[in-house]
């Protein structure tokens, strides 16, 4: 349930009159006034245990619905449940009508991003040197919930990209390597332009290519949705009737641009009742406030929760007994689990879902007609791994569940692992690992930014040799699964053993530049027991995570020297280019700014394939037109006129 457990999060405010987080059951006038502090946590709230404000002009928790909303599916907990202690799990169970999160004992660490009077969010360029993600890490959080990113409604390319701020989001994780940090994917896969290619031989099309940065990151969780089925009345988008097996058809479609599987998982995101916010105090001795609300940003919360749920289970539970109790936690040396471990079990539990979807017809408003999602080819850029359901892994002494963390491989090394599995034995396995951050790539470029590439391999010593591919062998994945995602016809369910049998498994370096590379492996189902004797273990690598982030230091951006430069009257036939202040530029590294932030010294992109320094500014005109002037720039070998259409204005500023 989290216990002792707290859950990171980034989102437009949270309200604390609302009875899923009030502190007591006492009325607040200023729901905000706990956290006045914008770097304020209290350890003695019953719920919300940190605020920060992202930047001095974002909420501070009076009447956001959005962040109050994704916060409540994810951890919140009605006061009438409990009051301020934990509750119990009889507690719970008795309380499954008040629509309590997924982790309702978890505490919240929350991040304000919502900007007060603009609508939209602000969050850091440099995730990695930023303090953002390092404050819940510094107060013990291991899981972060981003529930916005960029929308690539009407333009794609601005979004489905690995810009500079993912590949920091990616970064970062490789310098903490026990945070998970779990993101929506995006509410656009209802869109569907015939005029934007993705390259020369194909369209953008049925939706896809519409997941949206940072849901593109690699060592994170990307979270598209599914419908619901609470009331079985209700007809969700689409005009589908209501289902939890059914794609939900707003939820973005993978690929990206580098044909990486996003998302990774689905969870219900249509009509998802949580918290709701008003700004008016309420008697918590009833039902709390409630709204359904839709979106991926309602998916999300959820599988962060889960993944909270995981954690908690390997600091509690030796996996393979499925026993409680023991020092050290499940991995027996106190440091908890890494975050590809956490990512492999959730993504093992999942399953495909088997219900139906539909595209966006190309340049209409219209769906399609109702499809199979078990049948179709787009169902990995429809649900990824599929639907994590987390009690399909947790061994409490039924099942079987064999994890493998804190190892590492080089080029061309192999670590093998024998597993003999029992008459009507199941075996699924999964290996995620925390890859370096890769070059970033513009919008639907398909330059790779994997670096690192294990393989998984299951081999078949004596038994049953299942007729599926049991190679999973990714090229541009950090995470392989068997049986593979794209296997047809299995559902990503696991392989079934008729007779007692022997496996192997391999994971690889097949190559691995950066080495070397850490990885996680779960092997789960049922009769599984792991052949130890016959196959030791490998070298076991302790982990190099601490109690506090690992923040990058950037060096200081250094000017190129300015030029000499004169001004030439003169008038020039064509008008000139003219852009305003708020136009964006893409500077060198990725990072993407507004022109009325360009400084001297910058290097901006001047091309498809060229970047440039910035020299100097002539004119920053509040208007462009005529006349205007040419400029001459000295350099050391000679003399550069540009004309008024190279020159760029920045309108707005003096």
């Amino acid at each position: 349930s989290g216990v002792n457990l707290s859950l990171a999060m980034s989102d437009t405010g949270v309200l604390l009159n609302n009875c899923y987080f009030r502190p007591g059951n006492e009325s607040l006038t200023d729901p905000g006034a706990p956290f006045r502090n914008p770097s304020g946590c209290d350890g003695t709230q019953r719920k919300l245990r940190c605020f920060w404000q992202a930047r001095e002009d974002t909420h501070l928790g009076t009447d956001d619905f959005h962040g109050t909303h994704v916060a409540g599916t994810a951890v919140g907990r009605a006061w009438s449940v409990s009051g301020g202690a934990d509750a119990s799990v009889e507690e719970l169970v008795a309380a499954a009508g008040r629509n309590n999160g997924v982790a309702p004992n978890a505490k919240l660490l929350f991040t304000s991003v919502g900007v007060v009077n603009f609508g939209g969010v602000y969050v850091p360029e440099d995730l990695a040197a930023d303090r953002f993600l390092a404050n819940g890490y510094d107060e013990g959080a291991r899981v972060h919930s981003a529930s916005w990113g960029c929308s690539s409604r009407g333009a794609p390319r601005l979004c489905n990209l690995y810009d500079f701020r993912t590949r920091s989001m990616d970064e970062f994780v490789h310098n903490n390597k026990d945070l998970v940090i779990v993101v929506a994917a995006g509410n656009d896969g209802d869109f569907s332009r015939s005029d934007i290619v993705h390259d020369t031989n194909a369209t953008l099309s049925r939706g896809l290519y519409t997941i949206g940065a940072p849901a593109t990151l690699k060592n994170g969780i990307a979270v598209g949705a599914s419908q619901n089925s609470r009331r079985p009345s209700w007809v969700c988008l689409g005009n589908i009737p209501c289902s939890l097996h059914n794609h939900a058809v707003f939820s973005s479609r993978g690929p990206t641009p580098d044909a990486r599987v996003k998302p990774d998982v689905v969870a219900p995101g249509e009509r998802v009742v949580s918290a709701w916010a008003d700004g008016v105090a309420e008697d918590c001795e009833g039902l709390p406030k409630e709204v359904a609300l839709t979106g991926t940003s309602s998916a999300a919360p959820a599988v962060a929760a889960a993944v909270l749920l995981l954690r908690e289970y390997f600091e509690r539970y030796e996996p393979e007994g499925g026993v409680e109790g023991g020092e050290g936690g499940a991995l027996g040396d106190g440091m908890g689990p890494s975050a590809a471990l956490l990512r492999a079990a959730l993504i093992n539990s999942a399953r495909g879902l088997e219900g139906v979807y539909k595209y966006p017809v190309e340049d209409s408003v219209e769906f399609s007609d109702e499809l199979r999602i078990a049948e179709s080819e787009d169902r990995v850029s429809l649900q990824g791994f599929g639907m994590p359901q987390i009690e399909r892994v947790l061994n409490f002494g039924e099942k079987s569940l064999l994890v493998f963390d804190r190892y590492a491989l080089d080029d061309g090394e192999e670590h093998r692992f024998g597993i003999r599995v029992a008459a009507g034995g199941q075996l699924k396995a999964t290996l995620a690992y925390t890859d370096v951050p890769g070059p970033v790539a513009g919008a639907f470029e398909p330059s790779p930014v994997q670096i690192n590439d294990l393989d998984l391999i299951l081999t078949c010593q004596q038994g049953f040799c299942p007729g599926i591919a049991l190679c999973s062998e990714s090229r541009v994945n950090n995470v392989e699964q068997i049986p593979t995602v794209d296997e047809p016809g299995h559902n990503l369910a696991p392989i079934v053993f008729p007779v007692d049998s022997n496996v192997t498994i391999t994971v690889r370096g097949h190559a691995v530049p950066q080495g070397p590379q850490d990885y996680a492996l779960v092997v789960s189902g049922l009769g599984l027991t792991w052949m130890r004797a016959e196959y030791p273990l490998p070298l076991y690598v302790k982990p190099a995570w601490t109690s506090r982030a690992v923040l990058v230091r950037r060096p200081e951006p250094t000017a190129s020297p300015r030029p000499e430069f004169t001004f030439l009257p003169g008038v020039d036939p064509q008008p000139p280019a003219c852009f305003p202040g708020h136009a964006v530029v893409e500077l060198e590294g990725g990072r993407r700014v507004e022109m009325a932030d360009l400084r001297v010294g910058d290097v901006v992109r001047s091309s498809a394939s060229a970047f440039s320094p910035v020299f100097a500014f002539t004119h920053r005109r509040r208007a462009c037109g005529r006349p205007v002037d040419y400029v001459s720039l000295g350099t050391a070998n000679a003399t550069v006129t540009l004309s008024p259409g190279h020159l760029v204005y920045s309108s707005g500023v003096e």
